[in-house]
């Protein structure tokens, strides 16, 4: 991983394999973390360390891949729901 000590999103997203916009479920299911407190409209920011470290743990990237998952399952049954009551 070419990166900074401090990654952002788009960086973590790269080197775990995943989509960008699957970071935030993760970090809304508590399963990562940003560093320190960010504000809510500021640039979030991960260590480097820490994300090697959790892309070499199996059992995390099992429950990060369940995590993702079950988030876009989520997402798609409530605009399902939406369709349905607006169409």
């Amino acid at each position: 991983m070419d990166v900074p000590a401090l990654c952002h999103a788009e960086d973590v997203a790269d080197y775990l394999g995943i989509p960008v916009y699957s970071v935030r479920f993760l970090v809304k299911a508590g399963h990562l973390k940003y560093l320190g407190r960010p504000s809510q409209n500021s640039v979030k920011k991960f260590a480097r360390v820490e994300i090697e470290h959790l892309a070499l743990d199996r059992d995390w990237l099992s429950k990060a891949v369940f995590i993702i998952e079950r988030a876009i399952q989520e997402k798609n049954r409530k605009a399902s729901q939406n369709r349905e009551l607006n169409g």
